[in-house]
């Protein structure tokens, strides 16, 4: 009997790779694939790009590149401003920012709930998860602050 393999799926090529990893990474947030994709060229664009341009690298319809964009761009990762008669977009926000803005709105959650949690009886243990969390977001904003200094 003569084994046989199926012939190898295309295989991805590094820019293919660098977008499908920014993607996952923003999949954490909530953020689809679709815009992942989009916002992941974006950022990786040394220069504003045309909605065909990002739909080449990509491999998106031009339709659903529009989409995407629209809706990258109200929840303000992107920008669009008009060139020489063409639309072009940008990515507004790198990554270290967007892991900020998640984290303060963390640290909200975290103080409201710690807020609530407040001379509730039987729920200490839960009180000193949230303090315990609020301590571990602290410690990491400084570490950061910490190595932006040296």
């Amino acid at each position: 009997m003569i084994a046989t393999t199926a012939p190898p799926a295309d295989p991805e090529t590094p820019g293919e790779r660098v977008i499908r990893r920014v993607a996952e990474i923003l999949a954490t947030w909530g953020i689809s694939d679709g815009c992942g994709s989009i916002y992941a060229v974006l950022i990786a664009a040394r220069a504003p790009l045309s909605a065909y341009e990002i739909g080449d690298r990509t491999h998106y319809a031009y339709s659903s590149t529009i989409n995407y964009l629209n809706s990258l761009s109200r929840m303000g990762l992107v920008t669009k401003m008009r060139r020489l008669r063409k639309n072009l977009y940008r990515a507004n926000m790198s990554l270290v920012e967007l892991i900020k803005a998640d984290r303060a709105k963390m640290k909200g959650h975290l103080h409201q709930l710690r807020d609530d949690l407040e001379g509730l009886t039987g729920l200490e243990h839960l009180k000193e998860s949230v303090d315990h969390a609020l301590w571990y977001l602290g410690r990491e904003e400084d570490a950061a602050d910490g190595s932006r200094d040296e």
